[in-house]
């Protein structure tokens, strides 16, 4: 089974869904990372006249780099899903102004009677993710200075206290308050 259903082939009541994909099949910005297992999605898909609806959880592990010492970091993903998908009547014209309602935010088109669940998906694995990457809650990061990472221990330029030359005036004038 795969994330691409025919429109008439969903029944009004509860279709089970119990897919695992492999990562290779969503299409991904693999500088900021990627998936790194199969992407499992169940829930139910069910239709009402035209339209089709599901909801479900989707399990899956994020593969990245730490954003303080960019050490490679693995992130379980698990979240739930619900989508509408409406047929595509008509598409706007380019440069056009279409204003959005708040339900319209949740709804994806679908074309030639088929439902595609794996841009859906992936967008909800995206949004999933946390804001900054970290391989722990007590990264202390790389050293600004040399670039040494700063979890397998102190840097030899850590010792020497740097001034930023714009800011020199200011710690003499510091010490002259003393």
């Amino acid at each position: 089974m795969s994330l691409i259903f025919d429109i008439e082939d969903i029944p009004e009541y509860d279709m089970a869904i119990d897919v695992k994909e492999n990562a290779n099949h969503f299409k991904q910005d693999s500088v900021e990372g990627s998936l790194c297992q199969d992407v499992l999605v169940t829930g139910a898909l069910r239709k009402w006249e035209q339209d089709a609806f599901f909801s479900g959880q989707i399990s899956a592990h994020w593969s990245g780099k730490c954003s303080r010492c960019l050490n490679p970091v693995d992130i379980p993903v698990k979240t739930d899903i619900s989508v509408k998908f409406m047929p595509q009547t008509e598409f706007p014209e380019a440069g056009s102004d279409t204003e959005l309602s708040k339900s319209d935010i949740d709804v994806e088109y679908y074309t030639e009677n088929k439902i595609n669940l794996s841009q859906p998906v992936y967008d909800q694995i995206m949004l999933s993710l946390p804001l900054v990457n970290l391989c722990g809650e007590n990264c202390r990061g790389l050293c600004p200075q040399c670039g040494a990472d700063l979890n397998k221990g102190q840097c030899a330029c850590a010792s020497q206290e740097s001034v930023d030359p714009r800011l020199a005036i200011l710690k003499t004038l510091k010490e002259k308050i003393k």
